[in-house]
């Protein structure tokens, strides 16, 4: 990394730790988190330089596989009976999310219909941009709309927890910290696990792979504890300056196009959950947070961080995420292609 560019990411990550140090104050849920993506992305949007090198990026990734992992209780697997059912709800969750949208985007902001399934799909971003690049829709309305949710749903989700009451009374983590050698190996297995699942072009494997790792390491009894917090608080800084970071590709002249459109689709998006996870909360003996996030359209990574913040179940937010990007996995590229099918058919 050329001394230019170390001081741009150095910047990026200062301006991170000083909105996590403002939300911490203001009493914002998953303070580091969320305060790093409103100051980068401000930034960001201004066109300051904020992108950081990849590889720091799968470091965090790894950071938050761990994090989540670490904290996964031995008393999960009690609750694991109940999971088919918002399993369910995810699958059904992202039909009802995907088909309204993409109609409404069609319908109401005039998208085309490839366009408007690419704006709506609720994942997988580098899938989905990539298909834009390559010519599949209008990249440049894809790129800000799914700027735009992400931003706001990863800003929305926990502030409206916090006003509705589902934030649990008491989310502080007492549990010791795992030790310095515990620490070392767990990481390297961690991050060859990571690299693995990338060989086979697995969801998020940065993020999933140490995840697997810590979990059953946990479950084994191989070892106990936590992340250290340090170690955590710098994960979560770079996840915060990495989606803010993201903002960069938007001009004035995009938002003002598409700012409404991204609004809108974050908003049902959130509203549809919520109306799953209410219905699902009725049958499942687990606090409606949990399985709200559970089923929320945002990134593994974020969504498994603020679970965390809040006192929640890591296993099944993260198990619930992971099947989503499934999924999604398997229906982003087929979306197209039925979607051209249909408009040779009705030519």
């Amino acid at each position: 990394m050329q001394g230019t560019d170390a001081r741009k990411v150095a910047l990026t990550l200062f301006l991170s730790v000083c909105g996590g140090l403002i939300a911490l104050w203001l009493g914002v849920p998953a303070p580091l988190l969320i305060g790093g993506i409103v100051i980068v992305g401000a930034a960001s949007f201004l066109k300051f330089d904020t992108r950081l090198p990849g590889w720091l990026v799968n470091v965090a990734f790894v950071i938050v596989g761990l994090l989540l992992g670490s904290n996964v209780s031995e008393d999960t697997l009690s609750l694991v009976g109940q999971w088919p059912f918002s399993m369910l709800g995810v699958a059904a969750g992202l039909l009802v999310m995907v088909g309204f949208t993409t109609f409404l985007m069609m319908r109401v902001f005039r998208l085309d219909a490839t366009t408007a399934y690419l704006c709506s799909v609720p994942g997988h971003l580098s899938m989905v941009m990539s298909m834009a690049i390559s010519g599949i829709g209008d990249g440049k309305r894809v790129v800000t709309i799914q700027s735009v949710r992400i931003l706001f749903l990863t800003l929305l989700v926990p502030l409206l927890a916090m006003a509705l009451g589902l934030v649990p009374e008491h989310v502080a983590n007492m549990r010791a910290e795992m030790d310095l050698v515990t620490l070392v190996v767990l990481t390297i297995a961690a991050a060859l696990s990571g690299l693995l699942l990338a060989r086979v072009n697995a969801p998020a494997p940065m993020v999933i792979g140490p995840m697997l790792v810590s979990v059953a390491g946990k479950l084994a009894g191989l070892y106990h504890g936590v992340l250290p917090s340090g170690i955590a608080a710098i994960g979560l800084i770079i996840i915060g300056a990495q989606i803010g970071g993201r903002m960069s590709r938007v001009t004035l002249e995009d938002l003002k196009r598409d700012l409404v459109a991204g609004l809108v689709m974050t908003l049902i998006m959130i509203g549809i959950t919520a109306l799953i996870a209410i219905g699902l909360g009725l049958v499942m003996d687990m606090p409606l947070g949990q399985i709200w996030l559970g089923l929320a359209p945002g990134g593994l990574d974020a969504i498994g961080a603020l679970g965390l913040a809040l006192g929640y179940d890591t296993a099944f937010i993260a198990a619930h995420q992971t099947w989503r990007l499934i999924i999604l996995g398997i229906a982003i590229p087929l979306g197209p292609i039925l979607i051209q099918r249909s408009q040779r058919g009705n030519a």
